[in-house]
């Protein structure tokens, strides 16, 4: 009779777990859908790129960063167990990877980014194979830590029009579509880092998603005769 006692209170538990099970997979799903949008958005510049045979006054940064951000997500997934994370980020890395080296074929530059590639993916190896060493939790706070940053430059990238949208009091050169879709995928991803309780998924969100927030301030600020798409 005394065990009987401590059924409603396990009710109650599995409830709240069965709850916060479904709230995590609804986030997953969203968080998923948008990602796909933000990550497929670069796709026109490197249609546009690819038919004229030049990239213009694009810069390959954003894409070789890209290409980075997916890898780092995908092999802190791996380190951490986590599946969605490395079947999003296997998602995102193809694509980063295929626009990457479609932009680097008409790129005057694809030399240098030849190089960036080989000696990034040199110092991925070392890294990955230094925390599988690092005892306890250091290897989860190395990797973590070298994720968020090359994430938050991702997210900081389209700040380097900012001179120009504040010299021409116009924000016509900035993505509007890129920054909108990263604000609302950073938000996303803010609230699902809050439900795993996950520091390091929840920190570049919330860096990203006001940078994303200051970006699409400027479109009211100094509003364009046109708004980019990409």
């Amino acid at each position: 009779m005394a065990s009987a006692a401590f059924w409603p209170e396990q009710i109650r538990d599995l409830d709240r777990n069965l709850h916060g099970d479904i709230v995590v997979f609804a986030v997953q799903n969203v968080a998923c859908a948008i990602t796909i949008v933000t990550v497929v958005s670069p796709f026109p510049v490197v249609r546009k790129v690819t038919k004229r045979r030049s990239t213009g006054e694009y810069s390959f940064l954003p894409y070789l960063l890209n290409f980075f951000s997916s890898l780092l997500a995908l092999g802190y997934g791996v380190f951490v167990h986590n599946r969605f994370l490395i079947m999003i980020n296997t998602f995102c890395l193809t694509l980063t990877t295929t626009f990457l080296v479609l932009f680097m074929r008409v790129c005057p530059l694809r030399r240098l980014i030849r190089v960036l590639v080989v000696v990034g993916m040199a110092s991925l190896g070392f890294i990955y194979h230094y925390v599988t060493i690092l005892p306890g939790r250091q290897g989860h706070l190395l990797l973590g830590a070298i994720q968020n940053f090359v994430t938050i430059c991702c997210y900081a990238s389209p700040l380097a029009t900012v001179r120009m949208v504040f010299k021409s009091r116009s924000a016509d050169s900035l993505p509007f579509l890129l920054v909108f879709m990263s604000c609302i995928n950073g938000m996303c991803w803010l609230l699902y880092g809050l439900l795993i309780q996950d520091t390091f998924v929840q920190f570049p969100s919330l860096v990203g998603t006001s940078l994303s927030f200051f970006q699409l301030s400027l479109f009211a600020m100094f509003p364009g005769s046109k708004i980019m798409i990409i």
